[in-house]
Parts: C-alpha cells; structure tokens; sequence
C-alpha cells in the first residue's frame, strides 16, 4: 500500500476506534472495541485466533502459529481512562489527533490491527513467528489480561507493548505498592486527652518519620516514593477514635522489594497493620539485551537516529512478561498529555511506527 494511502487508513482505523468509549470499567463498551478490531481483520487466512476471558473481562490474541508462544508478541489494549463524551470525538488539527485514547494507545492498537492484516495477505511460509493481543484492562491494572495471559502460555521471546513512548524505548517502570496502615487506639473525650491513647497523634508522628525516609521529589526522580493519599477516622469532633487508617500509594524502583518496603513502613508506624492493596511487579529489562538492541538499531537504520532507553514512573502490561523473566518493553507512537484533556497523537508518527514494526515483524 502507497505511504500516503496507509498513513490515511491507519489514521481512519484510529478515528474510528477512538469513537467507541471504552473506559475500563465500561465491559460492554471495551468489548464492542475488541468486537471490532475483530471485524476490521477480517479474513484470517489461516492465521490462528485465541479468545481468552477471565472474570469476564475478554482478551484475543492473533498468531501465525498454532502455539501459544511466539518469538515474538506485540501488545495493545483497547481501554482507555475516562474523559468527557466530546473528547470520543476525535479531531485533527494541524498534523495532529487529538482526543481519549489517540496516544494511549488506540493509535498503536491501529497499527497492530494492520499488522494482523498484514500477516493474514502473507503467503503461510513466509510468514514470521508472531502474535498480537488485544486486552481491555490495562488502565485498571492489567490483572484479568496481561496478567492471566501469561500464566496461560501466550509468551514470547520478545515483548513489546504499544504503549506511547516517542518512538524511544522504555526499559524500565516503577512498581506499584498500595497499602493502608491501620493504627488502633484507646477512644475517648477530646477533653480529656489523658485518659486517650490517640492514634492521630502516631500517625502524623509516623508521617514525619515517612517524609524523612521517602521525602516528596520536586521533579522526576528515580528512586521509591510513598505519597499519602487518604486518613480514615471515623469519630465525632469531640471523640479520640480507637482507630485511623492512612492510605499510601509506593512506586517502588524494581531493586527495593515490597519486603524491605514493609520493614521500613514497620518502624515509621509501629504496631500498626498493613493491609496490602495492591502489589504489581516492577519492570525491567537490561538495554544491553540483544533484543533491545536489534529494536534500536532497526529504528537507527530505518529513520537515520537512536532512540533513548529510558525509565518510567507509572506501571503498564511490560511488567508481567519480565517477571516471568520474559523480556519486554515499551514502545510506541509520538504524542502527548496521557490521560489529560488536551491528548493527541502526532498523525505522521502512525505509517512511521507500522514502518518500523513490519521491518520487525519480518525480521523475526
């Protein structure tokens, strides 16, 4: 297909797919979404589809092969944050789309939907080793897809989600640790102090002890943060309670593991009970893979520069891949303002990111 023809239908593809509002709590919507990204296929030509859905929660996975493994997998989920209705609307301005989902990540899952087209107009020998998936549950934490869709065997050599990244490739994420700490105490009259032991008081004894260990960045910096973010105290305005509960949401850089995390949140607040959330893994892989360097060295062959192997604060599916010690990155088109009101995706970035993924997919 000409350039300038793919690069309007894969901006149509990604118009089209940003119309339907599927936010990640909304089933119905984010299963219309995967509905017709299968529809879009079309014909498959022997290639091999998996449905997968755990707790009602659907994914589909496209492969050249009839086993679940492939060398290699790309990544795109099709739930997006939510946003108000005319952003479902998606414009283009000056060489730019904007609207929900047009950077995170419909704009990727556009061209992943060409590739699996791409591969079905392939003769069945020449086709390379590969699969695609599209999940639905990335934004709430990935654990009814990518999550599952490991233990189940769909795994590769390589991973890449198609998460936005200005074509650069981050190899690394912070972790995601949300607790609650429970303090308890001795209730009673407000005043008579004396005859209370108030668990308000050793919280913001316990605050000040956690701001010195884990003192709020000013800019983005790599290392573990612990940012308060709720105090439960149900009391009346003249009552001690006997309990409060504090609220942390933990980035954890990948080398501090949630055992050492819970050590040091013990001596901030002591005798009081954690309750964890949530625990997702952090991800990480070393540059120095062969794989991220044949990625790198594709895209400096392809477009005349390198790009920058960088680490992120927020998590995203990569996670899971490395964990089961898989190695994976992120990698995606150009944009910006995720999840912001003002997002877009650079327009142009599309046909230069399907350009980069052919030459991998074929080279694979």
């Amino acid at each position: 297909m000409p350039g300038q023809a793919l690069e309007v239908q894969l901006l149509e593809l990604t118009r089209q797919l940003m119309a339907i509002p599927s936010i990640s709590s909304d089933r119905t919507q984010c299963h219309r979404a995967l509905d017709w990204v299968i529809e879009q296929i079309g014909p498959l030509h022997g290639l091999t589809r998996h449905d997968f859905e755990y707790q009602g929660f659907r994914s589909v996975v496209f492969s050249t092969r009839p086993d679940r493994r492939s060398r290699l997998v790309l990544n795109a989920h099709l739930d997006v944050v939510p946003a108000q209705s005319a952003q479902f609307e998606a414009q283009i301005r000056g060489g730019q789309l904007w609207g929900r989902g047009s950077y995170d990540m419909k704009g990727a899952a556009a061209v992943y939907l060409q590739m699996v087209r791409d591969l079905a107009a392939m003769q069945p020998e020449d086709r390379p080793d590969v699969q695609v998936q599209f999940v639905t549950d990335e934004e709430i934490g990935g654990h009814r897809g990518a999550e599952r869709l490991v233990p189940e065997g769909f795994v590769g050599d390589f991973v890449i989600a198609g998460e936005p990244t200005n074509l650069n490739i981050c190899h690394a994420a912070k972790g995601v640790y949300w607790v609650t700490l429970h303090l308890e105490g001795s209730p009673g009259h407000a005043a008579m102090p004396w005859q209370t032991n108030n668990p308000l008081i050793r919280l913001g004894q316990g605050l000040q002890l956690l701001q010195q260990r884990y003192p709020a960045p000013v800019e983005p910096v790599w290392r573990t943060t612990a940012t308060p973010t709720g105090v439960l105290a149900e009391s009346s305005h003249n009552r001690v309670p006997d309990r409060v509960s504090l609220k942390l949401d933990i980035r954890r850089v990948p080398e501090h593991t949630q055992q050492q995390l819970a050590q040091e949140l013990a001596e901030c607040f002591p005798r009081a009970r954690l309750e964890v959330v949530q625990d997702s893994y952090a991800h990480y892989v070393d540059p120095a893979n062969p794989w991220c360097q044949k990625l790198a060295d594709l895209q400096e062959h392809e477009l005349g520069w390198r790009p920058e192997f960088y680490r992120e604060h927020f998590a995203s599916d990569a996670r899971y891949w490395t964990n089961a010690g898989i190695p994976a990155v992120c990698w995606g088109p150009c944009g910006a303002n995720m999840h912001a009101d003002d997002e877009y995706l650079e327009s142009d970035s599309l046909s230069t990111y399907h350009q980069l993924v052919a030459r991998l997919v074929t080279s694979c």
